[in-house]
């Protein structure tokens, strides 16, 4: 049997067991059994249509467009340089899609901000503390703080927390080191 005619096999199954009818005989399913409750039907329906969708399609599975071929985020010296600061403050995430914004084309992922603060706690600038619930935090030291890294508390959904953010002159010091920063990372990394 070919694979296509298996999987329309398997689809009118599905379709037969999602309607409450069992697939080999054609008699109705009893009510009180396993395979008529609701949500093993919505299932059936479920696969019987990632089932319609592959033979249509001649086989092929569709997948979410793949990331391969995306270069790893990289910055020059120079175009560093060329970035202006944002002139509030700005929380790490912000300032990385600042970054990416400016420098990252389609083909080159995005700048993430777990290498720039790994880099900022060995230099001293932060320090990596836990919270009496257990989840890492990073706090600003003095030497942090001189740069130009402030603690603000915030309130969120489960309650207060501290939240890091880099003025101009943080963010010009980031940038100014980001080139040096990916290199020491990477080298670390692998």
């Amino acid at each position: 049997m070919e694979e296509l005619e298996k999987l329309t096999r398997a689809k009118q199954y599905l379709d037969a067991l999602a309607n409450g009818v069992d697939p080999v005989s054609g008699v109705a399913l009893p009510e009180d059994t396993v395979l008529n409750q609701v949500r093993l039907a919505r299932c059936f329906f479920y696969v019987s249509d990632v089932l319609r969708r592959v033979i249509e399609s001649g086989g092929n599975v569709e997948t979410k467009p793949a990331k391969r071929g995306l270069t790893s985020f990289s910055i020059t010296a120079e175009q560093a340089r060329e970035i202006t600061e944002a002139e509030a403050p700005l929380p790490i995430t912000h300032f990385c899609a600042l970054v990416s914004a400016a420098v990252c084309g389609e083909h080159m992922k995005k700048l993430g901000y777990t290498k720039i603060t790994g880099w900022l706690v060995e230099q001293g600038y932060l320090l990596e503390t836990q919270d009496t619930d257990g989840k890492r935090r990073k706090r600003a030291t003095e030497k942090g703080v001189a740069l130009g890294i402030a603690e603000q508390e915030r309130e969120g959904q489960y309650g207060r927390y501290i939240h890091l953010v880099y003025s101009p002159a943080a963010q010009r010091f980031l940038l100014d080191h980001l080139p040096e920063i990916l290199i020491e990372r990477e080298i670390e990394i692998k």
